[in-house]
């Protein structure tokens, strides 16, 4: 998998979280974004994530490293626009 490949793999996993039905039990800080003004894009990366978890036993550790890094960027973000 190239950077580019990796890069929207892991950014579809991230918006997967985001938009995830475990996005309701978060607190507010992390859920005080609007959600519709990226539906259409969420919607379009939902539909190339698989739903088998068997699936993504194939990422290396360089590239669940990044998923992490940017889940964390993600959260930091989500904090400092509701401080």
């Amino acid at each position: 998998m190239d950077n580019m490949a990796a890069s929207r793999h892991t950014d579809r996993g991230v918006n997967r979280l985001m938009y995830s039905p475990f996005q309701r039990d978060l607190p507010p800080l992390f859920t005080s974004f609007n959600p519709t003004e990226d539906d259409e894009l969420v919607n379009e990366v939902l539909e190339d994530i698989s739903q088998h978890e068997e699936d993504y036993l194939d990422l290396t550790l360089e590239e669940e490293s990044q998923l992490i890094s940017k889940v964390k960027a993600y959260l930091n973000r989500g904090s400092t626009h509701t401080a």
